[in-house]
C-alpha cells in the first residue's frame, strides 16, 4: 500500500511541477519557479560572465592623466562600429534565454474582491509577470551598452522603460539607461529631456545616487564643469570602489582647475595621493598639484621632485617631474629656473607624447612673453602635433605657430644674410677659423646624435627580444575599454589637424621654414650668381645632406652658419663636413652683395608686418620698421612701411607722429593713392568712417545679387575696385560679381572670374570656394539652365564615379543593361555629414530584421568621393527590389524619415558596375526613367525633390559664405581701418560671416521608429515562444497545427507572393507576345 502511496505522490509532485513550468500559465507557482529558475541558472551564469568582462575593460583601459579624463572607460569605445557584439555577447546570449524561456505574460486569475484595491490594479495591469525577470531584461541592455552599441541599448532600454511603465523604480532604472546612452553618442538634447522628465516624474531615492553619477557624466561631457561639481561630489561618496572613486576625485579636481579654484583643486588631488591607489594616478595627482600650486616655500617641493627625478621607476615620466619643476619655479616666480625645468623635460622624455609636449607650450609661452619669437617658434611647432583640437590650449598654439612659422622664414633670411656680410668683410684666415669650428661643432653634435640613436636601438632590440620570449603564450584579451580612438582618426590627411601638424613639423626639420612660392627649395632666390643648374646638379648629387645647411644661420652671434650652397665657381661641396661647403656662400662680389641686403630689406619688412597685424605689437613693429628705414632709406616696400606706421601712431592716438608719417608720404610719394587720399582734409575722418561705408555697400551688393539685379552687382564692384582696391571686403565682392555670371549662365566668365579671384586673393576664404567649385568643373559641375541664382553642384547627381576628370568617350558611350532577371541591390546615397551613417546602419537592419525572418539581406557601407552609399545586397531579380522600395516608403517603413536629400536607388549589379566605371547618377536616373519610369513614378517624383533639395542646400551653403556680418560696434577711439595691401604677405582676414547653420535632424524620428521595429520584431519572437508553449500543452493538436501550415500553400512573406504575381504578369505579357 506503501508502495502505491509514494508512486501516487510521485507522479502528483511530477505533474505539479510540469504544469508550473509552463510561462502560459500564471499562478503564485509558476512565477515562483521561474523566478526562482532565472536567477539561479540562467541568469547567474549570465551575471558571472557580464562582471567577468566588465572587470576586463576596466582594468585594460589606460587613463590619459595629461588630459581630462573620462569618468567611466566605456565612453572610450568608438561610436562608429560597422558591427555589433563584443566581450559581452555571453551575457546577451544568457539573458535573451532567459527572456524566452522564463517570460510570463498571462494575466492571472481576477479577483473581483479586489477590484477597488489601486496595488491590485498596479498588478493587473502589468505586462510581465515573473518578478524577477526584469533583471534579465537590464542586463541584456547593460552588456549592449558596454558592448559599445549604445543605440542598440538604448532601444533596449527605452522597451524596457514601457515594460514596466507600472513599476517606476524599473522603468526609471531604464530612462536613465537610455539617457546615458545618448550622452555617449552626444545626442545632448534627447539626453537631457528624459533627464528633466524624470526629475519632474521623482527619482526612487535608491536610485538617487545612480541618477546623480550619470547626470554628472552628462554634464562633464558637454563641458557644464560649475553644474557638474555637486553632482560628482555626491557621485564620489556613494561610489564603493575605491579606484573609481578616486578616478572621480581626479577629474574633480582636474575640473577645479579648469574653474579656477586652485586652492579646492590641490586639496582634492592631494587626497588622491594619499590614498592607496596606482602608481600612475599618485604619480600623475602630485604632477597636477603643481599645477595648480599658489607659491610660497618651494624647497620642500623641489625636493621632492628632484628625488622623484632620479628614482629608476619614473625614467620614463621625467618630463613629467620636470614639467611638474617647472610650474613651481613659475609659481614664484623665476623664469629662468623654469626654462631650464622645462628644457630638461623636453631632452629626457622618452615617450615624445603629450607631457612633453607640456614642456615645450610653457617654454613657447615664455619666450613668446619675453618677445624671443625665434625661439619660441619650434617649441609651438613640435607640440601642436600632440595636441588635440579640444585641447584648451590648441587655439593658442595653433596661431602662434602658424604666425611665426612665417616671421622666422624672414629672421632666418635676415640674420643669414647678415652673417654673410659680416663674413664677407673678414680676410680669408678668419673666414676659415670660423668655418672649422662650425665643422667641429657639427662632428661633435653627430657624434652625440649617432649615441643616442644607439640607446634607442639598444632599447628597441630589448623590446623585440621580450616579446619573442612572449611568443607562443596566450595573447590576453583585448577589452573593450582598451579602445581609445584618436579624436581624428578616420579623417584624410589635410583634415586631420595632428596629422598635418606633424607632416608639417617633419618638413621644417628638412627644408627649413618656407614661404609658399614658386622655387621654395632655393632659399636665395634673388642672387645673381645662382645658377639654377648647377644648384639643381649639386642638390641631386648631394640628396638629402645639403638639408642641414638649409635652415640653420651661417654665421649668429654665437658663430654658427649654415645656408645651401651657391657659387660662381664649378667646384661645388656638398658636403657640410668640408670648408668649401661654407665658404662657397659668401658673397664676394658687390652684386652679391646688393642681393644679400635686398633679402635682409625684405625679411625685415615681413617681419615688421607680422609684429603689427598678427602679434599686434606695436613698439616692435616701429622699431623694426625704423630699423628698416634706417638701414635701407631706398627699400622697396618705403610706402607701405610709412602707411603701417601711420596707422600705428594713428590708432595710439599719438596725433603729431602720424601728421609727420602722413607728410613724409605726401612728401615722399606725392603721385601714389595714399597721397592723393591723404590730400583731403577729412581724410582721417574718412578712414574712421571706411568700413562702415564699404558694409552698407556690400550690404546693397548682396541684396542685389539675391534679388537677381546683375548690374548693380557689378556697377557696385567697379566702384569698389576703383576707389578701395584695399578693401578686405574686396573678395567677396569679387566672388559676387563672379555669381552674377552664373545668373547670365555664362560658363566661361565665371570661370574667368573664379580664376581671378583665385590668383588675387589665395587665402580668402571664398577663394577656397572658388577653388573647389573650379575643379567641380571637370567632375561635371553646371550653371543652372533657369538663370536664377541657384548653382547646381556635381554632388549626387552630376559627380562620375569611380573616375576624376574628364569621361574618356569609350566610357560614355557603355549603354546601361535593361535585363530584370538578374541580380539587384538597393542603394541609399547621401552626401557624407548631411546623415548620421551609424543611425541609417541601425534602422535598415532593423527594419530588415523585423520584416523579413526569412530573408538575410547584406548592408554595406562605401564613398564615393563625398558621396556615402549604403548598399543593401541580396535581391534574385528587379520585382524583388521594387517590391522593397515600396514596403519602405510604406506607413512602417524607414525611408519617409529621411532628408529629402537622400536618394534611394535600385540599380542592378550589371548596371552599377557600369556606373563605377565613370558615369553619374544623373545618367542613371535618365536610363531608368525612360526604361521602367511608367511604373515607378512616386519614386522618380523622390528623385525630383532630392535633386532640387540638394540644389537648394549649394545655394544656402554658397550664400551663407557670402552673407555680410553683423554690423561691429564702432570704437570712435580706436576704429578698424582699412589696412594696405602687403605685397609680400597673401593673407586676407578672415570672413566675419558666420557659415554655422542648424540643420534639424530626423534623428528623434528614426529611433522612434527603430524601437518600433524593434518591439515588432520582439513581438514575433513572443509569437514563436507561444506557440512553442502551446505545442508543449498539447502535443497533438501542436502536431495537427504543424502539418496544416506545412503543407498550406502560403508564401513565406510579402516579397515571395509579389514576386510570383509579377512573374505571372510577365508570363502572360510574353504569351501574348508571341499570339
Amino acid at each position: 500500500m506503501s508502495k502505491v502511496c509514494n508512486i501516487l505522490f510521485s507522479f502528483i509532485g511530477l505533474v505539479l511541477t510540469v504544469s508550473s513550468c509552463t510561462s502560459t500559465k500564471n499562478t503564485a507557482g509558476t512565477r515562483g519557479y521561474h523566478s526562482f529558475n532565472t536567477r539561479f541558472n540562467v541568469y547567474f551564469n549570465g551575471k558571472t560572465a557580464y562582471n567577468e568582462a566588465l572587470k576586463a575593460q576596466s582594468e585594460g583601459y589606460k587613463d590619459n592623466f595629461s588630459e581630462t579624463i573620462l569618468m567611466f572607460p566605456v565612453s572610450s569605445l568608438p561610436k562608429d562600429k560597422s558591427t555589433t557584439g563584443g566581450p559581452f555577447d555571453k551575457p546577451i546570449e544568457k539573458a535573451v534565454k532567459a527572456i524566452k524561456t522564463h517570460s510570463i505574460q498571462t494575466k492571472p486569475a481576477k479577483k473581483p474582491d479586489k477590484r477597488k484595491d489601486l496595488s491590485y490594479q498596479e498588478w493587473m495591469s502589468r505586462t510581465e509577470y515573473n518578478p524577477f525577470l526584469h533583471h534579465a531584461w537590464m542586463l541584456m541592455a547593460q552588456s549592449q551598452f558596454y558592448n559599445g552599441d549604445f543605440l542598440q541599448a538604448a532601444s533596449s532600454f527605452s522597451y524596457i522603460a514601457r515594460l514596466y511603465k507600472t513599476q517606476p523604480e524599473i522603468a526609471v532604472d531604464a530612462k536613465i539607461g537610455q539617457a546615458r546612452c545618448y550622452s555617449e553618442i552626444a545626442w545632448y538634447y534627447e539626453a537631457d529631456d528624459i533627464f528633466v522628465k524624470i526629475k519632474k516624474d521623482g527619482i526612487p531615492s535608491k536610485l538617487q545616487n545612480k541618477f546623480n553619477t550619470v547626470y554628472a557624466d552628462f554634464l562633464v561631457k558637454q563641458k557644464s564643469y560649475k553644474e557638474a561639481v555637486p553632482y560628482l561630489q555626491t557621485a564620489i561618496r556613494a561610489e564603493k570602489n575605491k579606484l573609481q572613486k578616486n578616478r572621480e576625485k581626479y577629474l574633480l579636481g582636474q575640473i577645479y582647475t579648469s574653474l579656477g579654484e586652485k586652492s579646492l583643486a590641490y586639496k582634492t588631488f592631494g587626497e588622491i595621493f594619499r590614498a592607496t591607489v596606482p602608481y600612475p594616478l599618485e604619480f600623475s595627482a602630485r604632477i597636477r598639484q603643481t599645477e595648480v600650486y599658489t607659491g610660497g616655500d618651494t624647497t620642500k617641493i623641489a625636493k621632492q621632485l628632484r628625488k622623484m627625478a632620479k628614482s629608476s621607476k619614473n625614467k620614463d615620466y621625467l618630463d613629467q617631474v620636470y614639467y611638474a619643476l617647472g610650474n613651481v619655479y613659475m609659481a614664484l616666480p623665476d623664469s629662468a629656473r623654469a626654462i631650464d625645468a622645462y628644457t630638461q623635460g623636453v631632452e629626457l622624455s622618452t615617450q615624445n607624447g603629450k607631457d612633453k609636449a607640456l614642456n615645450q607650450i610653457q617654454l613657447g609661452d615664455i619666450y613668446f612673453a619675453q618677445r624671443k619669437f625665434i625661439q619660441a617658434q619650434p617649441n609651438y611647432a613640435e607640440a601642436l602635433p600632440q595636441l588635440k583640437k579640444e585641447d584648451e590650449a590648441y587655439p593658442r598654439v595653433s596661431k602662434r605657430s602658424e604666425v611665426l612659422d612665417g616671421l622666422v622664414v624672414y629672421a632666418q633670411d635676415v640674420e643669414l644674410q647678415d652673417s654673410l656680410l659680416r663674413l664677407s668683410q673678414m680676410t680669408d684666415e678668419e673666414q676659415l677659423a670660423i668655418v672649422h669650428k662650425i665643422i667641429v661643432d657639427l662632428q661633435k653634435k653627430e657624434e652625440e646624435e649617432k649615441k643616442k640613436q644607439e640607446r634607442e636601438d639598444y632599447l628597441a632590440q630589448q623590446d623585440d627580444m621580450r616579446t619573442e620570449m612572449n611568443v607562443g603564450r596566450p595573447a590576453p584579451q583585448s577589452p573593450a575599454g582598451m579602445v581609445t580612438p584618436p579624436g581624428d582618426a578616420g579623417l584624410f590627411y589635410f583634415y586631420n589637424p595632428q596629422v598635418a601638424a606633424a607632416g608639417k613639423n617633419t618638413f621644417q626639420q628638412k627644408w627649413g621654414r618656407r614661404k609658399l612660392e614658386d622655387d621654395w627649395r632655393r632659399r636665395n632666390k634673388t642672387n645673381p650668381l645662382s645658377d639654377p643648374f648647377a644648384e639643381e646638379e649639386a642638390t641631386a648629387n648631394a640628396a638629402d645632406s645639403t638639408t642641414i645647411a638649409n635652415d640653420r644661420p651661417l654665421l649668429a652671434e654665437n658663430d654658427s652658419i649654415s645656408s645651401e650652397p651657391v657659387t660662381e665657381t664649378p667646384e661645388l661641396s656638398s658636403d657640410p663636413h668640408e670648408p668649401q661647403f661654407y665658404l662657397q656662400q659668401i658673397p664676394k662680389t658687390d652684386e652679391d652683395r646688393s642681393a644679400s641686403n635686398l633679402i635682409i630689406a625684405s625679411g625685415l619688412y615681413g617681419m615688421a608686418v607680422i609684429y603689427k597685424d598678427d602679434l599686434e605689437d606695436y613698439p616692435l613693429a616701429l622699431e623694426t620698421f625704423d630699423q628698416l628705414d634706417t638701414r635701407y632709406p631706398e627699400n622697396e616696400n618705403k610706402l607701405q612701411a610709412y602707411y603701417h606706421t601711420f596707422l600705428m601712431y594713428w590708432k595710439e592716438g599719438n596725433s603729431t607722429m602720424a601728421d609727420l608719417y602722413k607728410q613724409k608720404i605726401r612728401a615722399t610719394f606725392p603721385e601714389s593713392e595714399y597721397a592723393i587720399a591723404m590730400s583731403d582734409p577729412d581724410y582721417e575722418h574718412n578712414l574712421m568712417m571706411m568700413e562702415q561705408m564699404q558694409e552698407t555697400l556690400y550690404q546693397e551688393t548682396y541684396q542685389s545679387y539675391l534679388d537677381g539685379n546683375t548690374e548693380k552687382v557689378r556697377e557696385n564692384y567697379q566702384t569698389v575696385l576703383a576707389k578701395y582696391t584695399q578693401s578686405k571686403l574686396m573678395p567677396k565682392f569679387l566672388f559676387l560679381n563672379a555669381l552674377t555670371y552664373v545668373q547670365s549662365n555664362d560658363t566661361e566668365g565665371f570661370k574667368t572670374q573664379l580664376k581671378d579671384l583665385i590668383n588675387k586673393f589665395p587665402e580668402a576664404d571664398v577663394a577656397i570656394l572658388a577653388a573647389e567649385m573650379m575643379k567641380g568643373f571637370q567632375r561635371g559641375l553646371i550653371l543652372s539652365a533657369s538663370g536664377d541664382n541657384m548653382l547646381a553642384r556635381g554632388g549626387l547627381f552630376h559627380t562620375h564615379w569611380g573616375i576624376e576628370g574628364e569621361v574618356p568617350d569609350e566610357i560614355a558611350a557603355i549603354p546601361f543593361s535593361e535585363t530584370t532577371d538578374v541580380p539587384h541591390e538597393v542603394i541609399i546615397i547621401y552626401s557624407q555629414g548631411s546623415i548620421d551613417d551609424n543611425l541609417l546602419l541601425y534602422t535598415v537592419a532593423s527594419f530588415n530584421f523585423g520584416n523579413f525572418i526569412l530573408r538575410d539581406f547584406d548592408l554595406e557601407r562605401t564613398t564615393v568621393g563625398q558621396i556615402g552609399l549604403l548598399q543593401i545586397k541580396g535581391f534574385d531579380t528587379y520585382s524583388e527590389v521594387k517590391q522593397y522600395i515600396h514596403l519602405i516608403y510604406g506607413t512602417e517603413g524607414y525611408a519617409a524619415a529621411l532628408e529629402k536629400s537622400v536618394v534611394v536607388v535600385p540599380v542592378s549589379l550589371e548596371n552599377y558596375a557600369i556606373l563605377m566605371r565613370g558615369k553619374s547618377l544623373e545618367e542613371y536616373m535618365t536610363f531608368f526613367k525612360e526604361r521602367f519610369g511608367a511604373e515607378n513614378q512616386e519614386l522618380i517624383s523622390r528623385w525630383e525633390v532630392a535633386r532640387e533639395a540638394e540644389t537648394a542646400v549649394a545655394t544656402v551653403a554658397t550664400l551663407e559664405d557670402l552673407k555680410p556680418a553683423e554690423e561691429p560696434e564702432t570704437d570712435q577711439t580706436t576704429p578698424a581701418v582699412i589696412e594696405p595691401t602687403v605685397p609680400v604677405s597673401a593673407d586676407v582676414v578672415a570672413d566675419d560671416a558666420s557659415t554655422d547653420t542648424q540643420t534639424d535632424t530626423p534623428a528623434d524620428k528614426l529611433v522612434e521608429q527603430a524601437d518600433a521595429l524593434y518591439n515588432q520584431a520582439t513581438e514575433k519572437a513572443d509569437k514563436l515562444t507561444h506557440s512553442f508553449n502551446e505545442f508543449l500543452q498539447d502535443p497533438i493538436r501542436g502536431l495537427i497545427r504543424f502539418f496544416q501550415n506545412l503543407f498550406t500553400k502560403k508564401p513565406s512573406n510579402s516579397i515571395d507572393e509579389y514576386v510570383k504575381q509579377q512573374e505571372k504578369v510577365e508570363k502572360e505579357r510574353k504569351k501574348e507576345q508571341k499570339d
